[in-house]
């Protein structure tokens, strides 16, 4: 997977830039968590942006869209897999796939009501260990509509 995603990197549209994006490499903080906000990744894609009056991602209407994220990991641990998201009702139903390192996510987009309304879901646990990590979200097939409004994933050591 991961050297699918370094030719696709290759092969893909140049890197967004955004106000108030700032690509950078993640760290593991003291308690253990990894926060992986919008305001921190790469943007990719023909029509997903980053949005600084919310600090997240939206308009995202094409499965060549994508967020990626490099953390650095000092435990080695178990992690459960928080999304902080919004997406309208009738928006809802999309597939998602949230790649980290050799493990893959896929899940439904649920609706939270409307897009300001952000909410936080479990999506998975995940095993990782002690070293540097790329993440990758982005859309599972064709999207039917919007696919998220994303602020964050969040991990957090199950223990």
């Amino acid at each position: 997977m991961s050297q699918l995603l370094a030719y696709l990197e290759k092969l893909g549209p140049p890197l967004k830039k955004f106000d108030g994006n700032k690509p950078e490499v993640v760290i593991q903080t003291a308690d253990g968590h990894v926060e992986l906000s919008a305001t921190n990744c790469r943007i990719y894609g023909p029509s997903v942006v980053f949005d600084s009056r919310y600090n997240n991602l939206g308009n995202w209407t094409s499965p060549r869209d994508r967020a990626e994220w490099t953390m650095e990991i000092t435990r080695p641990d178990e992690y459960e897999v928080w999304l902080d998201y919004a997406c309208e009702n009738q928006s809802a139903g999309n597939v998602f796939a949230l790649m980290i390192g050799d493990q893959t996510i896929t899940e439904k987009v649920d609706g939270t009501g409307t897009w300001g309304n952000y909410q936080r879901k479990k999506i998975g646990v995940v095993r990782l260990q002690g070293a540097t990590t790329k993440i990758s979200f982005t859309a599972l097939g064709e999207l039917t509509s919007f696919l998220i409004e994303l602020r964050s994933i969040r991990l957090e050591p199950t223990k």
